[in-house]
């Protein structure tokens, strides 16, 4: 899916890559982990912190000696506050 959006906006062209990747990542985050469009951002109307923040993610980069690290080596924690059964 990710792989046919960024084929889409490169063949027809966008408004903007920002608003383009900006979606990406949203899909990309909540299909990496497992979540609900719920579980990543609430809806209007609730007080408080209403989205995923940066305190909620937990990104380590593993070390290795005989070569340059890879994104293979980037193990991450997320904490997903608004999980449905959770209020």
């Amino acid at each position: 899916m990710a792989r046919s959006w960024l084929e889409k906006s490169l063949a027809d062209g966008c408004g903007s890559w920002d608003k383009v990747l900006l979606k990406l990542l949203s899909i990309v985050l909540m299909s990496a982990c497992a979540a609900q469009a719920g579980d990543i951002l609430r809806t209007g109307g609730y007080e408080g912190p209403i989205a995923m923040c940066w305190e909620d993610v937990e990104l380590v980069l593993d070390p290795v000696e005989d070569r340059l690290p890879s994104v293979q080596d980037l193990r991450g924690k997320f904490t997903l506050r608004f999980t449905k059964g959770r209020k």
